[in-house]
């Protein structure tokens, strides 16, 4: 697991992200397996990364790619040609908003916020435009839960770092937690429960060094505080010994009453890079190591349950005439078969020698009879075949047992990522990626495509499935008819290009006998599915009217 970020290393990060990323333009965001990128526009640090370990993340910002950009998939289309108008902590509760400004394809102006929760209680990532009650867009772990608006804080705890009340002290007659089992550990779950801004790895080296000097504790949180107020940061590289892995190489914006590792960098991005490199990288290796073997072992176990399947089908080919006997005998003795029974032992054809044939319990007995015939019949066309598959299935059996051991010795993370994209076909680890529809489509250049749906079922997924946010929605006004997308719209679209897709809307629409067509054209953003509506459905925000003769495209498939 991947030791969290500190909330005051988080807080003090977003003010210095914001200088640096402000005015930069989104180039692209995808999602891989355990995390999330978005590209800047830029030079440097342009590469914001954000890896999940469970339920807890990690946000980094590099001048370089963590992983190659084929083992990634898009995400937050919404992002793409937006700008960076800030970036700002949301108080100490290690949530980051990054706020962007937007222009639709047809010039109106908006703001999108990301939040980005460090936090376990909600998704690690959340896309919010202004004016809307829900995210447009989530990523993070499934046992969390997305935020209700960017500023939803978890729940509140009594006191802030940044806001501490004059005179606190810890009173153990009083303020001790009833769960903890000493002192220490009594004043350790206190800062944590009521002291935002207090992480457990700070909050056992302070109860262990300040258990017995509640004023000493008062004092070092107060200069802890106002250090952190001041935005006059002092990043050091800490060692906690006592607070066990977890504490280790753990980077805080202040000073400390600790000594910080011997000659530990001061610049933020020299520090937060060591943690980097010391705990981050090879804690995310290591899940991506375990979903790699995880994927690798289950399909070893369905290999072994086939091979012994396959034994037993290559028995009953070996058994043909034997089996083919037996269903002969039971077509004789039909008499005295009954439903229910387990075997039944009869004169063999030769009148000298009893012989007992097991029996189906759960079939009657022209089932029985078929069954042994049909067992006979697979062995002779099958024995080759099955010798074969059982061959081909022991194989498979010795690649993945090596490749189970070659995975457990694996650390780049990028090769690990590789073997989870090209097992399960996502870049998420175990969630199974939407396959592409086979709608009808037409290449017009090669940055767009015109995509069409020809039943209720196909417009549904097409619209409401498949299309991104800033892909443009075509239908013919007031007529039954397709839905059509414009892949790769933007602003610098040609009119002529919008036109044609139109006029695609028009052809696949009732009114195609018409000489001119009213056709509705939104961005996919703003049309929606009503409540309880049927598939196929869809209603628009906001959208222009185009009129258009019916045409299909040049080319389509």
């Amino acid at each position: 697991m991947i030791p969290p970020m500190n909330a005051m290393t988080a807080y003090a990060l977003a003010l210095e992200l914001d200088p640096l990323l402000r005015g930069r333009v989104v180039e692209s965001a995808a999602r891989f397996a355990g995390g999330m990128t978005i590209v800047f526009s830029g030079e440097g640090r342009r590469f914001l990364h954000l890896v999940n370990s469970g339920r807890e993340s990690e946000i980094i910002l590099d001048e370089n790619r963590l992983l190659p950009e084929e083992v990634s998939r898009p995400l937050f289309g919404d992002l793409t040609g937006a700008e960076v108008a800030s970036v700002e902590p949301l108080g100490l509760d290690r949530v980051i908003l990054i706020r962007f400004g937007e222009k639709g394809s047809w010039g109106e102006s908006s703001t999108l916020t990301l939040r980005t929760d460090l936090s376990p209680v909600f998704r690690s990532a959340a896309l919010f435009r202004d004016g809307t009650g829900r995210a447009l867009e989530t990523f993070g772990a499934p046992g969390s839960r997305p935020p209700g608006s960017p500023d939803q804080l978890p729940p509140e705890k009594r006191w802030t770092l940044l806001d501490l009340p004059a005179g606190w002290k810890f009173d153990p007659s009083t303020d001790a937690p009833e769960d903890a089992a000493d002192v220490t550990e009594q004043l350790s779950t206190l800062l944590v429960r009521t002291v935002s801004g207090i992480d457990p790895v700070l909050a056992r080296a302070l109860a262990t060094g300040f258990v017995s000097d509640p004023e000493g504790l008062a004092e070092a949180l107060a200069v802890i505080g106002a250090r952190l107020s001041s935005g006059e940061f002092e990043w050091k590289v800490y060692d906690f010994p006592e607070s066990g892995d977890h504490g280790i190489c753990a980077v805080y914006p202040v000073a400390l009453p600790y000594d910080p590792r011997p000659e530990s960098p001061s610049e933020i991005f020299a520090a937060l890079d060591t943690r980097i490199s010391e705990k981050v990288v090879p804690a995310f290796a290591a899940g991506l190591r375990k979903t790699a073997s995880t994927q690798r072992r289950r399909a070893l176990k369905k290999a072994r349950r086939l091979f012994a399947n396959v034994g037993e089908d290559l028995e009953s080919a070996r058994r043909a005439d034997e089996l083919r006997y037996m269903g002969n005998l039971l077509v004789t003795w039909r008499h005295r078969l009954r439903t229910g029974m387990k075997e039944i032992t009869v004169m063999d054809f030769s009148g000298e020698e009893e012989l007992t044939i097991p029996l189906d319990p759960s079939l009657d007995p022209e089932r029985n009879i078929r069954k042994y015939f049909r067992r006979a019949k697979k062995g002779d066309k099958g024995l080759a075949i099955i010798m074969d598959r059982k061959a081909r299935i022991r194989r498979d059996v010795v690649a993945l047992e090596k490749s189970i051991a070659e995975t457990d010795a694996i650390d780049d993370p990028a090769a690990l990522a590789a073997m989870i994209v090209t097992d399960s076909g996502t870049g998420t680890g175990g969630a199974r990626e939407k396959q592409k529809p086979r709608f009808k489509s037409f290449r017009v250049d090669d940055t767009h495509t015109i995509l069409v749906g020809r039943s209720d079922r196909e417009n549904d997924e097409l619209t409401h499935r498949y299309a991104t946010p800033g892909d443009l929605w075509f239908h013919a006004q007031g007529s039954p008819g397709s839905h059509v997308i414009l892949r790769g719209a933007n602003r610098s679209t040609p009119s002529r290009i919008i036109e044609m897709a139109a006029e695609t809307a028009a052809w696949f629409s009732k009114a195609r006998g018409s000489g001119t067509v009213p056709v509705i054209c939104a961005e996919k953003r703003y049309v929606r599915r009503p409540r309880g509506a049927k598939p196929g459905t869809a209603s628009c925000l906001r959208s222009k009217t185009l009129f258009v003769s019916p045409r299909l495209p040049e080319s389509g498939q």
